[in-house]
């Protein structure tokens, strides 16, 4: 897959920037450096764990789940990442 910018002008660059350093995509050629590391050979699961606990994103549509509260959605994250109940808490309230 060619995701160069100047090859497919429908991937603004900054999209292209999201996906390719958030591990949504792979690249084709030359190489990602992740905090003095190459990701040429990162596998799914080096990708799940450098999303998990690397970075975060943000959405335009916020997909939070309708029956539960703002506080829930928040928590809902973090137990996903294996933080514990009352850190869940104390951070989604911070938030």
């Amino acid at each position: 897959m060619n995701l160069s910018p100047f090859s497919d002008p429908v991937v603004p660059a900054r999209q292209l920037c999201s996906i390719l350093s958030g591990g949504l995509d792979r690249y084709d050629s030359g190489d990602l450096i992740i905090n003095g590391i190459s990701t040429k050979k990162y596998k799914d699961r080096d990708w799940d764990s450098y999303r998990n606990h690397t970075i975060g994103f943000v959405f335009q549509s916020y997909n939070l789940i309708p029956h539960q509260t703002v506080l829930s959605n928040v928590e809902l994250a973090l137990t996903i990442s294996g933080v514990s109940t009352a850190e869940r808490k104390k951070r989604a309230q911070k938030a």
